[in-house]
């Protein structure tokens, strides 16, 4: 092929050129490939600078000539009636899908019950919020921004709109399994909720036979007939003094008609509200992250990638355990073992200890 303009510049500049092949036939500054292999050995480094600008160049010149083309084959095809059908028919198929998920999101919301709207609610406007970044990234690509970016960065226009697209697919899928264990969680709950509405039935036929919660706790459960497992007595044990608050003036009982199996769930599908729901702070530790992952990038050296990677699961795994033995304590107050014979829980029983201790 023909030479690059630079091979001459530099060929001449180094004193390397050849008399009979240096020289342009007509003009047109060829360069002879025995003078562009001594000029490659002798400066290795400024000849790959010069292969790689003129292969830079060689792109910008077959991209833009692939531009030119397709327009005008935009151009040629917009007036025929396949054009003209395909647009129709792509805007027909964005208004069903748009009627489609708006049916189903009314169905599921009309459907759920109301342990799992709050939950369906917060979950849609996930969604909504994963639209809006796909609505920005769309846009951005259409102003030419990122392919300048790109450009100036990567050299070339299109790795920057490929990576927008490869991050957009990831956060689909990500808010995929955000929604499948969402689901999965729900329908767990749904029937732990239901196993409380049935211990609390157990409980409320006990105590309307007059047993105290110390015999409650020894009843016979199952088929065959056994001890209570630790979480039902448990869940005995926190009735007794959801109906009888330690604070309630007179220590008088709840009235009858009040459910502490409703009260579970509506503090749990509160919690699964702001479970679901994506705070700032959530994104703010995702940043975090983010710049913990940028400098195990820079890292090279294994044994140093490998100490990173262990202080991040150690501090993690000591995250987990402060949080394990924190909900452990608010259980163990809540439910200890060896509840007094009057009843009265654990937690009850030390805020009446200290009110007295401090008299």
């Amino acid at each position: 092929g023909g030479g690059h303009p630079r091979w001459g510049e530099e060929l001449a500049g180094n004193g390397t050129q050849e008399t009979g092949n240096s020289s342009s036939e007509g003009g047109s500054g060829q360069v002879s490939s025995e003078a562009k292999a001594a000029f490659a050995d002798a400066h290795p480094n400024q000849a790959t600078k010069i292969h790689l600008e003129h292969k830079m160049e060689r792109e910008e010149r077959l991209r833009e000539e692939y531009k030119e083309k397709r327009e005008e084959a935009i151009e040629a095809l917009a007036e025929t009636n396949r054009a003209q059908n395909a647009i129709v028919l792509i805007l027909i198929i964005i208004v069903l899908i748009t009627v489609g998920f708006e049916k189903i999101a009314a169905y599921v919301s009309e459907s759920v019950d109301d342990f799992s709207k709050p939950v369906v609610t917060v979950l849609f406007k996930e969604l909504t919020v994963l639209g809006f970044i796909a609505l920005l990234v769309f846009m951005s690509v259409k102003t030419g921004l990122p392919s300048q970016i790109s450009e100036d960065i990567f050299g070339t226009p299109s790795e920057l709109i490929e990576m927008f697209d490869e991050t957009h697919i990831l956060l689909f899928f990500i808010v995929v399994l955000f929604v499948v264990m969402v689901a999965i969680n729900l329908r767990v709950f749904s029937g732990v909720c239901d196993e409380w509405e049935r211990w609390d039935l157990i409980a409320t036929d006990a105590e309307k036979q007059g047993k105290s919660l110390e015999e409650l706790c020894t009843i016979q459960y199952g088929f065959p007939a056994g001890p209570l497992p630790a979480e039902i007595r448990a869940y005995f044990v926190m009735r007794h003094a959801f109906m009888r608050p330690a604070l309630r003036p007179g220590g008088s009982r709840l009235d009858v008609g009040v459910r502490f199996s409703d009260y579970l769930k509506e503090c749990t599908s509160h919690f699964f509200e702001e479970l679901v729901e994506v705070q700032p702070e959530t994104w703010w530790t995702v940043l975090v992250l983010i710049a913990l992952a940028r400098v195990y990038m820079v890292v090279t050296h294994p044994d140093m990638q490998l100490a990173m990677f262990l202080a991040i699961g150690v501090a993690l795994l000591a995250a987990a355990i402060a949080c394990r033995n924190k909900l452990l304590g608010v259980y163990m107050q809540l439910v200890r073992p060896g509840y007094r014979a009057d009843d009265t829980p654990y937690y009850v029983w030390r805020h009446v200890r200290d009110e007295d201790a401090s008299k």
